[in-house]
């Protein structure tokens, strides 16, 4: 455990010098984080990274760092945490890859994200790790004069028999 926690320490430390990083190394930390998360919540929910086009070359593809974190920490707090039946919770986190940008859709069977926002105590917090995210996004939007975007749906407005959220974010190609 403390081990695994040391690496992703430096991991955290080293990406956090970079303003880009490789998908790769983003996915790497991501999977560290969660495996310190499963152990806390002693396994109670499963994860899995998936690529829509697994023939397509990820290798170049760069994005901000830390940029989808928040969201599997929100799936897993948030979404997961707070299921009252004996359901096992699960994350998936998607990539796909077009010309202009990288598609990541972080989807979970949890609560769902109205019934998370319901649930919160302080009615006026906003999570900071999304506001940062937006921030990031704004000025990656600036600087590369493109579209990033940021979408959080309820899987129950989709589907009556779903429960759990959908993040979709648009991520323009930058080198």
């Amino acid at each position: 455990y403390l081990a695994k926690f040391a690496k992703l320490v430096r991991l955290v430390l080293n990406n956090s010098k970079q303003s880009l990083l490789a998908l790769k190394t983003e996915i790497e930390t991501l999977e560290l984080y969660v495996q310190m998360e499963k152990i806390r919540f002693k396994n109670s929910f499963n994860f899995e990274v998936k690529f829509k086009d697994e023939e397509e070359d990820y290798s170049e593809v760069k994005i901000p760092v830390m940029l989808i974190q928040p969201f599997i920490e929100n799936s897993i707090w948030h979404g997961i945490m707070p299921i009252k039946e004996k359901v096992n919770g699960k994350i998936e986190l998607r990539f796909s890859l077009n010309d202009t940008s990288l598609e990541v859709e972080i989807e979970d069977n949890g609560i769902g994200y109205n019934q998370a926002q319901a649930l919160r105590t302080d009615k006026n917090h906003k999570s900071l790790g999304i506001q940062l995210v937006q921030e990031r996004l704004a000025l990656l939007d600036s600087k590369y004069k493109s579209q990033a975007r940021i979408e959080i749906l309820d899987l129950k407005e989709i589907s009556e028999n779903k429960s759990g959220t959908l993040v979709k974010i648009t991520i323009p190609l930058v080198s």
